[in-house]
């Protein structure tokens, strides 16, 4: 697919590449929603051992996408998407640790949606790669979620917690 990629960036231009990088993105997140371990309806269609193997298809086809182009990996997680899938994603894709680096970027955006996004997704990235960097971004995470609710109010702080 890299090459296929290449060959759009010379001969179209920037804005239908934007485009076609979109539905790729897109495509991907469709393909993220089958992780989803707690979907009643994922779980009344497939059995235990089948929603697994699925789950094992989708996270390979995942690490192989963002090991071709590690932008697209940063581009769906400034996106977000359904945080019960994170933990399965961690676990199952083994180019996640690409987050460690742009996690920073997502706990200091402005949207508290994504800063809690970005701290739950560190924590399975904490649990799964236990290296220091990753105990540093979990310290800028206490000091972000201080923050957060030291400077909020109480609604927000309670949707914080929760």
């Amino acid at each position: 697919m890299s090459k296929k990629w290449k060959v759009w960036k010379k001969i179209v231009s920037r804005r239908v590449y934007f485009r076609l990088c979109t539905y790729d993105i897109l495509s991907r997140n469709l393909a993220i929603l089958p992780c989803n371990n707690s979907d009643k309806f994922l779980k009344h269609i497939f059995s235990p051992n089948n929603l697994r193997e699925v789950q094992c298809i989708i996270c390979c086809f995942i690490h192989e996408m963002f090991i071709e182009e590690p932008q697209l990996c940063k581009l769906i997680h400034f996106q977000g998407y359904h945080t019960d899938v994170q933990e399965t994603l961690v676990r199952g894709v083994p180019s996640m640790h690409i987050c460690i680096r742009f996690l920073p970027e997502l706990l200091k955006l402005s949207n508290i949606g994504q800063r809690i996004f970005g701290i739950q997704l560190l924590s399975h990235l904490a649990n799964q790669y236990s290296i220091p960097q990753t105990l540093d971004l979990c310290k800028l995470a206490l000091r972000i979620g201080l923050t957060l609710t030291q400077g909020n109010t109480q609604e927000e702080g309670i949707i914080f917690m929760v």
